[in-house]
C-alpha cells in the first residue's frame, strides 16, 4: 500500500488501456470483459540496423478505414522513460498491414510503441486514451 507503480525513474508509465492492452496477449480467459477498448495487435518483426520492421492487422481496428489505405500518412509513437511526450516516426508502408520505422539514436532499455495517424500533435494522455490504432507493443533496444 502506497507504493508507487512507477518505482524508478527509468519506468514508462502506462495509461490503463495500454496495460490492458499489452496483458491481452497473457490473459486465456477473463470472468468479466472490463469497460477498456480492445485495440489492435502491433507486432515486431525484427530489426535491420536501425530500422524496425512491423506488423498490424489493418482490419481491425476502431475507425471506419482500414489501417495503412493508400494515401493515409502512419506514424509509429514511441514512447521511452527520458522524454515526456511521444516521438513520432513516418512509417514507411511496404505491404499491407506491414510497414518499417527508423528509431531516433538514442533510445535503449524498454520503450513502448504504437501506431497512429498523428504526426506529433498529441501528448501521451490523448494517445494512449484516442489516437492509438493499433497497439501497444514492447520493444527492448539495447
Amino acid at each position: 500500500m502506497g507504493a508507487s507503480p512507477f518505482p524508478t525513474n527509468l519506468d514508462v508509465p502506462l495509461s490503463s488501456i495500454w496495460a490492458y492492452n499489452l496483458a491481452q496477449k497473457y490473459t486465456t480467459s477473463c470472468p468479466q470483459q472490463l469497460p477498456i477498448d480492445l485495440l489492435p495487435p502491433l507486432t515486431f518483426n525484427g530489426m535491420s540496423g536501425s530500422t524496425l520492421n512491423f506488423g498490424w492487422s489493418p482490419n481491425t481496428n476502431n475507425f471506419s478505414t482500414p489501417v495503412g489505405t493508400t494515401g493515409q500518412d502512419l506514424y509509429l509513437a514511441i514512447t521511452h522513460a527520458n522524454v515526456s511526450d511521444p516521438i513520432y516516426q513516418q512509417v514507411q508502408t511496404t505491404g499491407q498491414g506491414q510497414g518499417t520505422v527508423q528509431l531516433p539514436e538514442g533510445l535503449s532499455g524498454v520503450v513502448y510503441a504504437a501506431l497512429t495517424a498523428s504526426s506529433g500533435d498529441l501528448t501521451y494522455h490523448e494517445l494512449t486514451t484516442t489516437g492509438t490504432m493499433a497497439g501497444p507493443a514492447q520493444l527492448v533496444l539495447s
